[in-house]
């Protein structure tokens, strides 16, 4: 059933609820792999905003609970991320789900690494610059910064040059 966008969306979405809040799933969710299938339903639908929008959603909650930043394949889940910040870059709620995870994943060597080689800072400036208006992806933005800046002289040079 990976071939079917519309089951792995889904299933994101019974993921993202099944995590909202529950600590005790968020941690069983991270042991049963779950990110590492999030990250193959996001590159198997790369355009389909639905299916990314979900598994950002679902993302978002398991990685609540810190034992989760060490799940195996994080770095790669983080690459598809990165992919769905530029691919969706109009959509706020995407873009929202998605800075809020950037946040969250600084605290992994490895993913802030390919953050950082996909051109974090880049796309955190571009993507508030887009939604100027939109609260959310403003406050997403601001701790995606933060976050990816904090102790990280190179990331503050890039952060100040294109601001």
């Amino acid at each position: 059933h990976a071939m079917s966008a519309s089951l792995q969306q889904f299933a994101c979405w019974a993921l993202h609820n099944l995590t909202s809040n529950n600590t005790e799933n968020q941690r069983k969710a991270g042991a049963a792999g779950c990110i590492q299938h999030i990250e193959r339903v996001m590159a198997q639908h790369q355009e389909n905003e639905p299916v990314q929008q979900q598994a950002c959603k679902a993302v978002n909650c398991i990685l609540e609970n810190e034992a989760n930043l060490s799940v195996p394949r994080l770095a790669g889940c983080t690459r598809q991320v990165m992919l769905a910040i530029k691919r969706f870059l109009l959509v706020a709620d995407i873009q929202i789900d998605a800075l809020e995870i950037l946040s969250v994943i600084s605290q992994d060597d490895a993913s802030r690494k390919v953050a950082e080689g996909e051109g974090c800072i880049e796309h955190i400036l571009h993507s508030m610059k887009e939604h100027q208006d939109n609260a959310g992806v403003q406050s997403a933005g601001c701790l995606a910064l933060k976050a990816m800046a904090l102790s990280n002289p190179g990331n503050q040079v890039r952060a100040g040059r294109m601001n």
